[in-house]
């Protein structure tokens, strides 16, 4: 910080940005940071403008249509607790800045089962007028010539069931989807000492400054 060595950091959880925005505003002047999240609007009108010398902060509130170019490479980190964003929003996050030197991230996402076997499953089950969902029935709906309502499994149909079938994918393991994701777009990737989650008693510490507002 006190080397103005600037950086964006990014979590998907409006909590978990805001404790470390509060905690690193110890390190320099308030002038020097930058918070984007629900609570604390920001209106972006050029990133490449308002971001640089900057310490940027920002939860779900940015994800996409944030375009921060600038010569000097930058670091960014990502605090992921896996309650709102899925992988690939999670990368979308991650490539706000254009030119990044380093990236550190940590991850809490928890694995889940999968509710599809396959995208076959996922289909028949959204092809059952009496499993199908609110989005399906606005668009996907018809009266066949027994006057029943069935599915019309359309082009918006298509792309719902392979949409879902994808989401459900990155519930198994976020984590490694994320992962795989950088690697696909060009990201080496290594693990430097144990990953373990913060201490109680630090997630405390960072908590008070909330708590007292």
């Amino acid at each position: 910080f006190k080397s103005d060595n600037y950086f964006l950091f990014a979590s998907d959880s409006c909590k978990t940005i805001t404790k470390f925005y509060t905690e690193c505003l110890k390190y320099n002047t308030a002038d020097k940071f930058i918070l984007i999240t629900a609570n604390n609007q920001f209106d972006i009108l050029d990133a490449s403008e308002q971001f640089a010398n900057k310490f940027v902060f920002y939860s779900p509130s940015i994800i996409f249509g944030v375009d921060f170019s600038i010569d000097q490479a930058q670091d960014v980190f990502i605090y992921n607790k896996g309650r709102t964003l899925d992988p690939s929003a999670i990368f979308q996050q991650t490539t706000r800045t254009r030119n990044i030197r380093n990236l550190y991230y940590y991850s809490e996402l928890a694995n889940a089962d999968p509710i599809y076997e396959n995208l076959e499953t996922c289909k028949e089950i959204y092809s059952n007028i009496q499993h199908t969902s609110q989005e399906i029935n606005e668009v996907c709906v018809y009266l066949n010539c027994d006057d029943s309502e069935a599915i019309v499994e359309n082009t918006f149909f298509e792309l719902f069931v392979y949409n879902e079938y994808v989401s459900d994918l990155y519930q198994t393991n976020k984590t490694a989807h994320y992962e795989n994701i950088l690697k696909t777009n060009g990201f080496v990737l290594s693990q430097i000492g144990s990953i373990k989650p913060m201490s109680k008693a630090k997630n405390q510490e960072l908590n008070q400054p909330l708590i007292d507002i």
